[in-house]
């Protein structure tokens, strides 16, 4: 999106965030959109940086107090986002020790050969790919790509 923006277009943005995943990125972006790209940009939840930008009565004080507001801004925003993977990883850990399991669940063991024949008793319409999916308890795609690799088409 940087390389189809130009000078004087208006970017509209939810929040300051939006820019980066931390302080110094949040800051960079926005600064090259502004100062060399010179494009409007208007952050939704915060105007009145918008509103300070855009006023040309003040003589480079404006961008002053802009500065200083999106230096705050962007620390606090940084500051929360940790805050934030601080509690998740925190969340995490206490839903482990509870027992909770994460990520997809096991496939059932079965060896190649009995895969094989489960895929040729479907070959031999004796079995739907329903069947064997919830045989191999695996999904649709699993069982087309081990089917692909096994060159059953």
């Amino acid at each position: 999106m940087k390389k189809i923006l130009k000078q004087g277009d208006i970017l509209y943005v939810k929040s300051l965030d939006r820019f980066g995943r931390n302080y110094d990125l949040m800051l960079k972006e926005y600064r090259e959109l502004i100062k060399e790209k010179g494009v409007i940009i208007h952050i939704i939840d915060m105007p009145f940086l918008s509103e300070i930008n855009q006023l040309k009565s003040l003589n480079g004080i404006n961008t002053f107090l802009a500065d200083i507001i999106l230096e705050v801004l962007s620390f606090v925003a940084d500051n929360e986002r940790r805050l934030i993977k601080e509690r998740q990883k925190e969340g995490i850990l206490q839903a482990k020790l509870k027992g909770v399991k994460f990520g997809r669940p096991k496939i059932k063991s079965v060896s190649l050969e009995e895969v094989k024949l489960l895929l040729n008793s479907q070959k031999e319409k004796q079995m739907t790919v329903k069947e064997i999916i919830n045989i191999l308890n695996c999904s649709k795609a699993y069982f087309y790509k081990i089917k692909k690799e096994l060159n059953l088409f």
